[in-house]
């Protein structure tokens, strides 16, 4: 490992946990769970952003990644900001702005993995029998399915009756998360099990159990 990599490692552990440093060209690309959230160059740090999160970094005086003319072989990266050195030394502000970055890369990632499903039972956890569920709330397609969410769906069944459990609700996140159900961590399911619980009250039903 270079002096660079053990610097960068042991100055970002303690921000977002362990990091991997590869080379990259003329610099380094920083990954945080296979995810390439940074590139580190001649001394500077330049972050993924794309859309509202690159246009929060530039008000904070952030610059797009340009090529240097007199360097050709050197290739362009898009949606990459250098950040301005202070921002680099606030610990807080530089945490905060690459769990925005990592947030938009992953939901980026979900979009188009998703985007490649054209039928619900194509989903992770879901056969033709949740397909034919969902039908119920007319809920034909994984857009329709993304876009009313886990818990409205669950909702809604429940307003229609249907005896279903709260497994079907961790298969229902897990499959919008694009993830095996039994990888749902406990923060996950509780987010969901409180959420739910509010939503089955202000709809008259019946709070359920875990």
């Amino acid at each position: 490992m270079s002096a660079v990599s053990k610097q960068l490692k042991d100055e970002l552990a303690p921000i977002i946990g362990d990091v991997k440093i590869k080379n990259l060209f003329a610099g380094y690309g920083i990954f945080y769970s296979e995810m390439m959230f940074a590139i580190y160059q001649n001394g500077s740090l330049y972050l993924r952003a794309e859309d509202e999160l690159a246009q929060y970094l530039e008000s904070l005086g952030a610059a797009a990644y340009s090529r240097n003319p007199d360097c050709s072989d050197v290739l362009v990266l898009y949606h990459y900001y250098q950040l301005p050195l202070a921002v680099q030394k606030d610990k807080a502000r530089l945490g905060h702005l690459i769990s925005l970055s990592l947030k938009q890369i992953q939901t980026k990632k979900l979009t188009e993995a998703l985007a490649k499903k054209s039928r619900i039972k194509e989903l992770a956890n879901l056969s033709i029998k949740h397909e034919r569920l969902l039908a119920k709330i007319n809920i034909y397609t994984v857009d329709e399915f993304r876009s009313l969410g886990a818990t409205n769906s669950y909702v809604r069944l429940k307003k229609l009756g249907i005896p279903i459990n709260i497994d079907m609700l961790w298969r229902f996140a897990a499959a919008l998360k694009n993830k095996h159900v039994h990888l749902l961590t406990e923060k996950e399911k509780h987010t969901l099990f409180a959420r739910v619980n509010e939503l089955l009250e202000a709809n008259g039903l019946r709070k359920i159990k875990r």
